[in-house]
């Protein structure tokens, strides 16, 4: 899993929050079917955030992850949660992700005992500073 961040911060909707800004802009992971050329979906991404946010001069990649368990999408679980926690904290994903994963109550339940709020929150602050 991945965040794609700029070098200043975005505004997003909800200022109450860290003031409403944040550096990150995209929150994903390289699908299993294009694992063999994850750059080319850093790249495509890349200049979308280049065209999409004026002033933009430079982005940066930092990749996260979490050891695996037995049977359990480990990066999918963390992704989830990184995309559901920064909606809650600025009232909307990240510029760069059109829509979230369709959570339901009960996997958003299993992601976050997987992965506890009390951990990502802090995770996507230091991120995004």
């Amino acid at each position: 899993m991945y965040f794609i961040l700029g070098d200043k911060a975005y505004r997003y909707d909800r200022r109450k929050i860290h003031g409403g800004f944040s550096k990150i802009l995209y929150i994903g992971m390289t699908e299993k079917n294009n694992a063999t050329q994850p750059f080319n979906s850093l790249r495509r991404k890349a200049e979308y955030l280049f065209k999409k946010v004026h002033g933009l001069k430079r982005l940066e990649v930092r990749c996260v992850s979490a050891l695996g368990r037995q049977n359990v999408p480990v990066a999918d679980n963390l992704e989830t949660a990184c995309l559901d926690s920064f909606d809650e904290m600025f009232g909307r994903y990240p510029l760069g992700n059109d829509k979230g994963k369709a959570s339901t109550d009960k996997e958003l339940e299993k992601t976050y005992r997987l992965f506890p709020r009390e951990i990502v929150r802090p995770m996507l602050r230091e991120v995004g500073d």
